[in-house]
């Protein structure tokens, strides 16, 4: 059978998943002081760009397919 989860296993996740949260809070914080003020600065170039979504669409493809797919180059 399934065991219920105690009260002090759920405040322990939940305490996780806050701890976690703040920390990606943190460093978001950090990453918008830092280019605070920086204008005309693109944060990827657009082959960079182009790069990324080639590989994200690989990984979507690859999935459907359950196959290899190799991303495609410009």
């Amino acid at each position: 059978g399934v065991e219920p989860v105690g009260g002090l296993e759920v405040q322990r996740c939940a305490a996780a998943v806050q701890q976690r949260l703040s920390g990606i809070a943190t460093l978001t914080r950090k990453f918008v002081d830092a280019i605070a003020g920086q204008t005309g600065q693109p944060l990827v170039t657009p082959r960079e760009a182009a790069a990324r979504v080639a590989v994200k669409e690989a990984a979507y493809q690859a999935a459907r397919t359950q196959t290899w797919v190799k991303p495609a180059t410009a």
